[in-house]
């Protein structure tokens, strides 16, 4: 009872029990660090109006429905900005003039699009190039001529989640064309960090299209800045993007052309301080280490052919036996564990980001863009129809179609009909992109030929038939004994089997599908035994797959 307590043992219990003291065998459990806030950056950059791949890679990237599925998914964790570093609008080649309706269309899409998501856009010469902006751009260093029908913006600054984020533009001065001139873009930078930091910015993001080199020397040179999006593909880069670096205090990141793979920086925010000091993320090291694997997996393959190989020279033998003990090593050491993220610390983690089909598609975004495929498609075929397909000279064979070529030679084309060539035209009318001057061209016999097909003029001449490998075949109907098709060559395929459109491409194994004992029984029987295009595609796909459930 209570009352029966000694009082001094009463008084010292009480106290214990009003300061919540434990006794020793039982400690109160430390307090808990407080959970980070997460900042996302995504940043996109050389879109070059294509608001979603071609379908014909194994593993086709890109798709801005995809972006926005990510936008959405950054957001329920916590604050988001999409950003985006210029060259939106067009591709980096010409556009033609038949194509400048479609051009249109997709880029004021592609604007649209990126405003919807609050997006923040900066200008590159793309943008430029068969029209202007119709939304205003973010560039420090321009200077707009007035007649050129369009505004740019210096910094702005975005709350991003409870905290203050400050986005500026620049332009590449030798890419600036005649709409606009650019001045120095690190004179510019600094000016904007002090504009940027003195209204209360915490992150600064410099949205530069510029190639890398001068991306990373604009990191160094500007104090103050959070993280730099280089924007412009190189001419000898490839276009893929590169994976961040940390140049002092600044992030540089540098996303795909196309929306293929998208930068993603997230700032893990603790106690309102934030630090762009980087932490590997285990979806970089997972990637990393996919492409290293990779990379071994080639060396082996070389080094094998090169110990087969009694001519090689020994010195080179040694050389690649070296690169690959150094891929190796590199390999097993992003297999080790991770480092932890500081305890309780701000950190910073980047990546690219991919964008698969395995991505869910933003349901909204992509119903717009079927509706972009159907007017697109629509004003090009009423345009085609006016503008009929130029008759063959005199003399010049013209096209003539699948059907002509099975009343001599039935069995070929039977042979022909089996091979996806035949359903090439089919594909595009299973997604109503039949129409488009990105796709026609490859899926249709003699497209832009004399006496051949062009945009709403296909009449028998739908897929890829037996004239985009033999040539036009009106002389040789008309004298078969003088007039001799020609044999296709490995150059023929790749007008359309191209590094953009075909990744699984080889010339042998592809003739090995197209080829049978009714069409080419010799030549195929001289290919002998080995892969099918069919085999090289179905694999990748599968490949790709079984890379996206990992995900």
């Amino acid at each position: 009872m209570w009352h029966q307590l000694p009082m001094r043992r009463f008084a010292l219990l009480s106290l214990a029990l009003a300061l919540g003291c434990a006794s020793p065998a039982h400690p109160a459990p430390a307090a808990a660090s407080p959970a980070p806030r997460v900042l996302t950056i995504l940043a996109t950059s050389e879109v070059r109006g294509t608001p979603e791949p071609c379908g014909c890679q194994s593993d086709p990237l890109g798709d801005v429905a995809r972006v926005a599925s990510l936008v959405t998914e950054a957001k329920a964790r916590g604050g988001v900005l999409l950003v985006d570093a210029g060259g939106l609008r067009y591709k980096s080649e010409p556009v033609k003039a038949s194509e400048q309706a479609q051009a249109e269309l997709k880029a004021r899409f592609l604007e649209q699009a990126w405003q919807g998501l609050g997006a923040a856009v900066g200008l590159g010469d793309e943008d430029l190039s068969a029209g202007v902006p119709s939304t205003p751009r973010l560039c420090s260093n321009c200077t707009v001529a007035p007649t050129a029908g369009f505004t740019v913006a210096g910094g702005a600054l975005r709350d991003v989640g409870g905290v203050k984020v400050g986005v500026f533009g620049l332009l590449d001065p030798a890419r600036a064309g005649d709409k606009v001139t650019a001045s120095d873009p690190v004179a510019a930078a600094t000016r904007e960090v002090a504009a940027l930091s003195a209204g209360g910015a915490q992150v600064i993001v410099a949205l530069a299209h510029l190639p890398r080199p001068e991306a990373r020397r604009l990191a160094r040179s500007v104090p103050g800045l959070s993280i730099v999006v280089a924007g412009e593909a190189a001419d000898s880069d490839s276009g893929d993007g590169a994976e961040a670096e940390q140049l002092g205090d600044t992030i540089v990141v540098q996303p795909a052309i196309e929306g293929q793979r998208v930068a993603k920086v997230e700032l893990h925010v603790v106690g309102g301080v934030v630090s762009t000091k980087l932490v590997a993320s285990a979806e970089g090291r997972a990637r990393d280490l996919e492409k290293l694997g990779r990379k071994v997996k080639d060396a082996e393959l070389v080094l094998a052919r090169l110990v087969k190989d009694p001519s090689a020279d020994p010195a080179f033998v040694s050389s690649q036996r070296a690169r690959l003990a150094e891929l190796a090593k590199a390999r097993d050491a992003l297999r080790a564990p991770a480092s932890e993220p500081p305890a309780g610390a701000s950190f910073a983690t980047a990546t690219l980001v991919p964008i698969r089909r395995a991505l869910p598609r933003d349901p909204a975004l992509a119903t717009a863009m079927k509706k972009l495929d159907a007017e697109a498609g629509e004003l090009n075929r009423t345009a085609g129809e006016k503008v009929p397909v130029p008759p063959a000279a005199p003399g010049e064979a013209r096209y003539l179609g699948a059907e002509d070529c099975e009343l001599c030679h039935p069995k070929q084309v039977e042979q022909w009909k089996t091979t996806v060539h035949a359903q090439a035209w089919k594909t595009l009318v299973d997604v109503n992109k039949q129409w488009s001057y990105d796709c026609i061209k490859c899926h249709v016999t003699g497209y832009g030929e004399a006496g051949g097909s062009a945009m709403a003029h296909v009449d028998k001449l739908e897929a890829v038939q037996c004239e985009v490998c033999h040539g036009p075949a009106s002389l040789h109907a008309a004298a078969p004994r003088k007039q001799h098709l020609r044999v296709p060559v490995e150059s023929d395929c790749k007008r359309c089997h191209t590094r953009e459109h075909s990744d699984t491409f080889q010339f042998e194994a592809y003739l090995r599908d197209v080829l049978g004992p009714t069409h080419g029984a010799k030549r195929r029987a001289a290919l002998g035994d080995g892969p099918t295009g069919h085999q090289l595609r179905g694999g990748a796909i599968e490949q790709a797959k079984a890379g996206a459930a990992q995900r």
